[in-house]
This record gives structure tokens, sequence and C-alpha cells, in this order.
């Protein structure tokens, strides 16, 4: 949305109605026309992905067209307007979220759109060319922010008297815009005024005041690890600076007197221009650390800078030209410096490497790191994948506890999802690795956490429980550790005990993966706070309705709409969910509730029945 914070300081409740109003009557409808996806959505940005390029484009005329008249009556300076970016390219999958090269280049083309405009790939204009009734402008190659090639760009002429020209480009050099962005399925990247079209590398906010924070600050050094730009002019470099930005958290989560931010909310803002102090007010920290890496051959520079987010002032820079077997000393330095300008005692060993990275061969680390990007892409191959570099990692290094548990990870997902041979082969093998891991390092928040889900799958819950404790124990700032021992909480019947390690959890990580939602909606419902279950869904079904996790959310709202005595709205809700399950029976559900929901009391299980039978849902 063009000039969401202006409108919305002109006319907050006309902006909000009228975007609400597009989003149900326009976006919406057109994007299930072409049978589009909403990945998720958020602030003023939304990223939907479409099967072919062209459903993309033609759902994105359709919309821009549709916005004049929409708008016309509208005084100018209030009137919304929407650019558009699309690209064809690879993703990376990662549980319901899209990710990945092909992702960000459809958002860099956002930014280059003019309002009410839609900007697209070449990729995307040889596959629509010929095919559509429109016109194109070429406007050559583009230079945009961490993509490491000018992006070839078209513009799309939607006026219909346009149908057929095509304006080529002109001799010039590349520009420098504002942003850029792609994936394996069109993706096509909307921003609005307002109207919430997810961009998770742009959020689109205005600075923030000094004053004025969205999150009240802990009373605690609290700060975010920002993701390390990758200098290399190597994409596929990329996983080496992701991976030191994510050491130097977990280094610094470690210590109890700081509040550090979740890798996935500090991640959210990769390969974007925001200004710290409106990092600082969306996360809620008083510090922002950032900086970057540049790898060639043996050696890696890498530079970081402390900075104040309320002021932009700069408590600390520094920068560091080693050879590369000199990483770990190079990451420990820059946590302890860190620690010290915020008056931070650290604990015993100073940041004490266990864990860590709990190798000193630089091979194996970078084989775990390489490992760790291919087990989050989380699909079957990927997972053989990581489980093959894990193994090579610990070969290398047989006391590598932070690689063995990993191993054990995907040994459990070969059990949970039913991607290897021998299930139960790989169950035993999980939880040997497990031990394996801890043995080696009574610290190995991995080993611990796997093996508090083991202890939860196999119903011995106290145990499960102390290992979720112990996890949280030795990273304070755990936002996933946390979480997951909420869930362990669920699983143990005491959701009640679940409550403030979710909200915890939430803390840490202000923008959390769909599943930490789940887990929050799950104890709500299950604890009776049915308004707070609906609302805590709303935020995940904005984002995906897509997946087993999306459904079952779905249901547990729709039921809490029946506990409130808001029957109407559940059958509305319940009408929803059908358009996305039309094959769905009550009766085929209940039959499969013990095992679904089986962490639920026999009495909580038909009350939920009972009330999706009066909402509606077929039986």
């Amino acid at each position: 949305m063009v000039g969401y914070s202006r409108l919305i300081g002109v006319d907050e409740a006309g902006t909000i109605a009228r975007q609400k109003a597009h989003r149900a009557e326009l976006i919406d409808p057109k994007i299930a026309e072409h049978s589009g996806r909403v990945v998720k959505t958020t602030g003023d940005g939304l990223l939907v992905e479409f099967a072919s390029a062209v459903d993309a484009v033609l759902c994105a005329v359709e919309i821009q067209r549709a916005m004049g008249p929409r708008e016309a009556k509208v005084p100018e300076d209030r009137r919304i307007a929407y650019r558009v970016g699309i690209n064809l390219g690879e993703i990376v999958i990662d549980g319901e979220d899209i990710l990945g090269d092909g992702v960000n280049v459809a958002a860099r083309l956002e930014g280059l759109a003019e309002p009410g405009g839609i900007r697209i790939s070449d990729v995307v204009f040889k596959n629509v060319k010929g095919k559509l009734d429109l016109g194109f402008a070429d406007l050559g190659p583009q230079k945009v922010k961490n993509i490491a090639e000018a992006v070839p760009t078209y513009r799309v002429l939607i006026d219909p008297a346009d149908i057929g020209k095509f304006v080529a480009a002109k001799r010039r050099r590349p520009t420098s815009p504002r942003w850029a962005a792609g994936a394996v399925a069109a993706v096509l990247v909307l921003a609005s005024g307002g109207l919430a079209i997810w961009r998770p590398w742009e959020l689109g906010m205005e600075p923030a005041s000094r004053e004025e924070t969205a999150l009240p600050l802990p009373d605690k050094p609290s700060i975010a690890v920002l993701p390390f730009d990758n200098l290399s002019g190597d994409p596929k470099q990329e996983y080496l600076s992701d991976g030191i930005t994510e050491s130097l958290i977990t280094r610094l989560a470690r210590q109890p007197d700081m509040f550090v931010i979740a890798r996935n909310s500090s991640f959210t803002y990769k390969g974007k221009a925001v200004k710290v102090q409106q990092i600082g007010r969306d996360l809620g920290v008083r510090y922002v650390l950032e900086g970057s890496v540049q790898k060639a051959g043996e050696r890696i520079r890498i530079t970081a800078q402390l900075v104040e987010a309320a002021t932009g002032e700069h408590l600390w820079a520094d920068s560091y030209d080693r050879q590369l077997n000199d990483l770990f000393a190079v990451q420990d330095e820059i946590a302890r410096k860190v620690a010290v300008e915020l008056a931070v005692k650290l604990t015993v060993g100073e940041v004490a490497r266990s864990d860590v990275q709990a190798t000193d061969n630089v091979e194996a680390y970078d084989l775990w790191l390489r490992g760790v990007e291919a087990y989050r892409k989380f699909k079957k191959e990927t997972n053989v994948q990581a489980g093959e570099l894990f193994e090579k990692a610990i070969a290398l290094d047989p006391q590598y506890a932070r690689a063995i548990g990993y191993l054990g990870w995907v040994r459990l997902n070969e059990w949970r999802f039913w991607w290897g041979e021998d299930r139960d082969r790989s169950f035993r093998q999980a939880e040997e690795l497990a031990r394996r891991a801890i043995a080696i390092d009574e610290d190995s928040i991995v080993g611990h956490n796997l093996l508090s889900r083991i202890y939860s799958f196999t119903q011995r819950h106290e145990p499960a429980i102390a290992q979720g404790h112990r996890t949280v124990a030795i990273e304070p700032s755990s936002a996933n550790g946390y979480a997951s021992l909420a869930w362990t909480m669920v699983l143990a019947g005491r959701p009640e005990d679940g409550l403030v390690f979710i909200g915890k959890a939430l803390r840490l990580s202000p923008y959390p993966p769909v599943w930490y939602r789940n887990v929050e909606v799950n104890i709500s419902y299950l604890t009776g706070r049915y308004e707070a279950a609906i609302a805590s869904a709303r935020k995940l079904l904005d984002r995906t309705r897509v997946g087993a996790m999306a459904r079952g959310t779905w249901k547990l709202s729709i039921a809490s709409y029946v506990e409130l005595g808001r029957e109407a709205e559940a059958g509305a809700e319940a009408k929803k969910y059908l358009e996305n399950d039309p094959d769905f029976s009550v009766q085929e559900f209940a039959d499969v509730l013990p095992r679904a929901f089986g962490y639920m009391d026999q009495s909580s299980q038909d009350r939920f029945i009972d009330a999706l039978r009066t909402a509606g849902l077929p039986e």
C-alpha cells in the first residue's frame, strides 16, 4: 500500500474500512479465481503463490484495473493505491512459508513499481507474452539490493488502449531502486496503503519516534541481531553469513542477564533497508547488532556494529580480517565486546562455546551450516540431504554434539512423517543420538529439546517437561525452547502451565513461526479463553489457510465461537472452512480425533465435536 502511514494519519477509520472492503470484495476473490494461495500477510504487504505466471499477471491486472473505479469518489489525497511485483523462480518451502531468491526478486520488483502499477521479471514476461491481451514496456536491467546481477524488468501496461503495445528499453545505466524478489511457482507481491499483503523481507513500516515503542522494553539489556550481509558476491555463500548471525544470536541468548530476539523474528528484516529506530520499536529492544561477512579463499572479513535503536547512535564498531580457521574466535570476540558495551557479566568461561558450535573444526562447521540450510526446507529429499551433511560433519569431529543432535531430529522426522523405510529404527536412533549429544555436552540444547519431544511422544510427560525446563535454563532467550515447552505442557494435559511459556516465546519472537500461534490457540481453547483463541487463530489464518495445522486451528476457532454463544459467526466461519476443505465430515473427524487431538481429555473432545456440529459442519 502506497503511503500507508500517511493515510492512517489522515483518516484512520476510513482507510481501515476501505482496505478491509477491498480485501474482502476484490483481492481475495480474485486470488481465489486465479487459483492463488495467500502465503502470508502482515502490516501493509501480502505474498501470494500461483501455479503459473499467467494466473499471477491476470490476477494483478484485474485488481489494479478495478481499484481506480473503487477509489474514484475518495479525495485524491486519501486514495488507496497498490504496487505489485511478480517473479517466477526457485523458492524454498519452509512449513507453510515460501522463501528464497525467487521471493526476494518479487519483493524488489514491487518496490520498483509505481502506484497502481505492476512490475514483472524477464522470466515472467517470456512466459506471458503472446498469451495475454496486454501491453508491456521494457525497462531494462535494474540493479537491486542483495541481488548479485541486475534484474531485467518490464512494466505491464494495464490500460486496455495499450493492448499489443510494446515499448522498447532506452539505453541507460541500471538504476539503484529501493527493493526486489521471486519463486518455483509464480509469486505476486502486492503492497498497499495498509492492505496487509505479506512481505517478510519488507514490512513497509515508518520509522518510530524515540518515545514510542510497540512493545515494552524488558528490564534487562535487550538486543536484536540482524542478518549479517553477504558481501562475497556469491549467493551460495549466504548460508555462511546466516550461520554466523545465528551463532552470535545463540551466544548472546545464553546470557541470563540479556534479552535476545529470536532468529525467526530478526531474520524478517533480511535484505531490506529499515531504520534501526523502527526495528527497535517493532521488536521492543534497546540495541541492534548488524554487520557483514565476506569470504575470499581461506580468508574471511567480518564487520560488526552495535547501535542504540532509539537514537541510531553507534556504540561500538570493528572489523576482523582473519584466516577462516579463526572464525570461532572472531565470533567469541564480537559477543564479548557486545556484552561489555551493554555492561553484562558473561557466564563462566566467557561466552562458553559449548553447543554454540561445539567444534573447532571449520570444515565440520561448514558442513553443519549447509545441513541446517537443507533441514529447514522441511521436505523428504532435503531431510535426507541434511542427514548426509550432518553425518559428514560428525565423521570429521565425532564429538560434534550439535551435529549429532541435529542428526537426531532428522531421524525423528523420518519417524514422524513416514520419510524412512524403518520407522521404528529411526525413532530408536533419534533417542540414541539425543542421549549421545547430551553425554558429550551436558548443555546441548538441541539434544535436550529433542529428548523432551521424544519423551512426549512416548507418554513420558514428566521427564519431557524436565528436559524442556533444562533447555530454557541453558538458553534463557530461546523462543523455540519456550514454545516447545508450552506444547510439552499441552501434551501432558497441563495447558494452564503452558500459558506463561507461550507468552515468553511470543515476546522473544514478535514475528513468530506459524506453529507458535497453533500452540497459543490450543492453549487458549483448552483453558476456556475462547476470545483469545479466536484472536490467535485469526493471526495464523491471515498468514495461511493451507495444511493440517491451519485446518486444525480453524476448527478450534469455529468451536470457540460456539462456546461463546456466537453461533452465527461460527456458521459463517464453517462455510469458509468448507470452501477450503469441501470433503470434511464431522463423523470422520470424530473417528481420528483421539489420534489428532489425543492430548484432549474425553470431555474436551466431545465438546469439540458437538461445537462443530452446532456450527453447521456436515455430518
